[in-house]
């Protein structure tokens, strides 16, 4: 319902329940805050927002809180409120440094610019300033409470949006100041909300701390690479360099969310020691070549697999970390030229897979979930653990959607990952029979029992949570469906249940992707099961769509070339010692990334190409938003764009053309009818494709020999190629962690951040370890495990869960 009110003399029409500064914004009517965030609830504690209703004359109220009603006549700006605002700012500043010149904030800190506006010169008011002290330690983020002005954005942030309850007000009276428990270094996400929100110097970025200042800065809006959701970031270039990552800011005056990797990974973008010239293997060693020599031995040695055992012979491996405009090309090139229909990545391994079995059950017509249907869902229903580590702005955009009426929070997870926490309907499975548990529930929302005839106790399961979700699925609600794939291992008996689930649920989102996976599958085609558009493909269309599928075909001899764009199996897959014997076995491996990976030293070619920010095109986000990338970096002497890189191995291939020209690969792509997501989500066949057999997995269960059970879980600070180039996300990865139960903490004599050896029937590796009331007895949960070859090494290639026991290292061991 709209409701009407004037501010300074202008009309504006207004939602019931939006505030005087809502309104004052939507009629272009500025109005001072210091203490308002849109994103956290109204505070009203630092006054600068006062106003005056002429219908109330006499009487000054905050704007920020006060609720908007009709026929309010506001005024903005009259000796009063000027008055009233000048006070406080004095008041602010008797215990505020005015240390501008030195202050990272100096140039855009709200602070500041009032002092300005409002002519404060200083504060009558003489109190001794104390010292509150300054935060060095912390990683990524300075503290200095001096300069805080206590309007306790930062805390709100971090408690109400974020969900970490990292900091709070500690003392009292005079002796208020924000900070941690025990007054330790910060030891959080490190997402740096509190550094976007704080509108003074109190809390900055130490890795753009005295480099530049602000007004040197020049910004561009592009998109994040370090996950699917691809979020709007805005790089802070300086002669062509960054300086540092922030987020968008509208008109009026709405802060983006970010994470630690958008805001803080942006190294990844221009690495030290990335690739930067082309090599060749000679006589079994590699040497630095010229971009001719090393496309033409590419082309040649392509041309002879192919002549020699066809183009069903040749797989291309991509991290998805390109436009939309490159994969397009590249699966043109994979069909027309290479012929070859297998086209994979191991980073978006598990998207890829649920995505396969929804387009095999379901076509093309299901709803994959845009933005608006996660916004307009009555209930999110999630269904696997770890989205909030895949994709960490879920964080703040699940507590963002529950702070609607009545809205609901479905998770059924084998761990307690945030999700679980924030749930309005918490299912929590043991791990060991979660996938028994997928495929029980399948069977009996279908009607059929036949293979599972269980108590739900057998899987730890409340027996009233699991009812009250059945009982949900079959209201009339708008429920969105979020599929979470494992780290490792066979998702199959998820995207089963995604399918089933399709005909009681809005729309279906699978979670994992990488930057553009949604894109280069859907729209693209770059996919064995997926042509341009989002067409299935059929019979001879159809490629090889599993990674352990690609590795069985190398390992038969059927594969004999490997392309590897950006991805890299020795870094993200389990078991690397057999892949690298694999990889020995090819009679071509060609690897072009940014990226000094693991699988460069054992590439016949390596071909050096750029990074997002370097290159034009397009992306489409897991929530299916288009967005437009534009070059901002310049690209290194010595690298090229995948698409440059295309068209001349093309050329040198000898299929002369114009095929594979940017404005010819845009015109194609626009004339495609891509990735439908408008309607309903289809209803599933009751009679095709619902028979399984559910197989044991006798190597997932604990013994006497390894008593634990490890579940490997997604790592916060990201898992994938661009993020483990970032050196300081590597530095908070810190290695392998482990984290466990008290109980099982305790009963091994462990303290906190202890290195121990971690077994499994596979392999052993070191890590530090902890505890966590949220891990269940007798599990433990594994993070940062790619990039490291001992962590992979605890895996194989379906290992969902292994057992494992824990070992002390001594010090003379280390």
């Amino acid at each position: 319902m709209m409701i009407s009110l004037i501010v300074d003399g202008k009309e504006v029409q207004v939602e019931r329940g939006a505030t005087i500064l809502d309104a004052a914004r939507k009629a272009g009517v500025y109005i001072p805050t210091l203490c308002h965030d849109s994103r956290i609830t109204p505070y009203g504690s630092c006054r600068m927002c006062v106003v005056e209703d002429r219908n109330r004359r006499g009487r000054l109220i905050p704007s920020c809180f006060t609720p908007a009603r009709n026929g309010m006549d506001i005024i903005t700006e009259t000796p009063e409120i000027t008055a009233a605002r000048r006070t406080q700012l004095q008041l602010i500043l008797t215990n505020h440094p005015l240390d501008c010149p030195v202050c990272d904030k100096a140039g855009e800190c709200a602070l500041q610019d009032l002092v300005i506006r409002y002519d404060i010169a200083e504060s009558p008011y003489r109190i001794p300033k104390k010292d509150r002290g300054v935060d060095l330690v912390s990683p990524l983020i300075e503290r200095n409470m001096n300069r805080c002005i206590l309007c306790g954005r930062c805390v709100r942030i971090c408690n109400e949006l974020q969900g970490t309850h990292e900091i709070d007000f500690i003392h009292r009276g005079m002796e208020t100041t924000i900070g941690t428990d025990g007054n330790r270094p910060l030891d959080c996400d490190f997402c740096g909300q509190c550094i976007s929100t704080c509108p003074v110097g109190a809390l900055t970025d130490t890795m753009f701390k005295d480099t530049t200042r602000v007004w040197k800065l020049e910004q561009n809006e592009t998109a994040c690479s370090h996950c699917g959701l691809a979020c709007p970031i805005v790089l802070n270039t300086e002669n062509s360099e960054i300086r540092r990552v922030t987020p968008p800011v509208s008109d009026q005056g709405d802060i983006g969310n970010l994470c630690v990797r958008g805001r803080f990974g942006w190294v990844s973008y221009a690495p030290p020691g990335r690739l930067s010239t082309p090599r060749i293997t000679v006589n079994g060693k590699q040497q630095q070549a010229s971009w001719p020599d090393a496309i033409n031995m590419a082309a040649q040695s392509l041309n002879r697999i192919i002549d020699e055992y066809g183009g069903d012979a040749c797989a291309v491996l991509s991290s998805d970390a390109w436009t939309t405009e490159e994969a397009y090309a590249y699966q043109k090139w994979c069909r027309k030229i290479l012929g070859t229909h297998t086209m994979g990545s191991i980073a978006a391994e598990g998207y890829r897979q649920i995505v396969t079995i929804l387009v095999e059950q379901l076509g093309e017509t299901w709803n994959k979930g845009t933005l608006a249907d996660f916004e307009n869902a009555d209930a999110i229903v999630v269904i696997g653990g770890g989205a909030a580590e895949l994709h960490p702005v879920l964080k703040p955009m699940i507590n963002s959607f529950l702070k609607g009426n009545e809205k609901e929070l479905v998770v059924i997870s084998s761990w307690r990952d945030f999700f679980i926490e924030r749930a309005t309907l918490p299912i929590e499975i043991n791990p060991e029979l979660r996938e028994t548990f997928f495929s029980a529930l399948r069977e009996a929302l279908l009607g059929k029992t036949k293979h599972h005839r269980s108590d739900v106790n057998d899987f730890g399961i409340d027996c009233s949570a699991l009812a009250q979700f059945v009982s949900l699925l079959h209201q009339d609600k708008n429920i969105f469906l979020l599929i979470v794939p494992y780290l490792f291992g066979d998702n199959e008996q998820l995207g089963q249940l995604a399918a089933c689930l399709s005909s009681r649920v809005k729309a279906i989102l699978p979670l994992g992707g990488q930057f553009n996976s949604r894109g280069a599958l859907f729209h693209a085609g770059f996919s064995p099961i997926l042509q341009p558009g989002g067409v299935p493909a059929h019979g001879s269309q159809r490629g090889i769509a599993h990674a352990d599928e690609l590795f069985k075909a190398i390992e038969d001899g059927v594969i004999r070339a490997l392309y590897i764009l950006g991805d890299d199996p020795l870094e993200e897959y389990p078991d690397p010692e057999r892949i690298k014997k694999l990889l020995e076995k090819l009679d071509l491996l060609i690897y072009q990334s940014p990226y000094e990976g693991a699988v460069a030293s054992m590439a016949h070619i390596v071909l050096p190409s750029a990074t997002v920010p370097e290159k034009e095109g397009s992306v489409v986000s897991l929530f299916g938003e288009s967005k437009n990338l534009r070059s901002i970096l310049p690209m290194p002497d010595g690298t090229k764009s995948d698409l440059r890189i295309l068209q001349e191995l093309v050329k040198a291939m000898k299929h002369v053309g114009t095929p594979y020209r940017e404005e010819i690969i845009c015109r194609e792509l626009t004339e495609l009818k891509s990735d439908p997501v408008a309607g309903e989500t289809a209803s599933q066949s009751q009679d095709a494709h619902l028979e399984f057999t559910w197989k044991e997995e006798t190597i997932n269960r604990k013994s006497q020999d390894y008593p634990l059970t490890m579940i490997p879980i997604p790592s916060l600070f990201g898992d994938g190629m661009v993020s483990r180039n970032s050196p300081q996300l590597n530095e908070l990865r810190n290695g392998i962690s482990i984290l466990m139960n008290p109980d099982d903490f305790e009963e091994r004599s462990f303290k906190k951040k202890d290195m121990v050896r971690i077994t499994t029937p596979f392999g052993s590796a070191r890590g530090s370890v902890d505890y966590s009331l949220n891990v269940r007895k007798g599990t433990i949960l594994t993070a940062n495990i790619t990039g490291n070859a001992e962590g992979l090494s605890l895996f194989r290639e379906h290992s969902r869960i292994v057992p494992a026991k824990l070992t002390r290292i001594e010090d003379h061991d280390c």
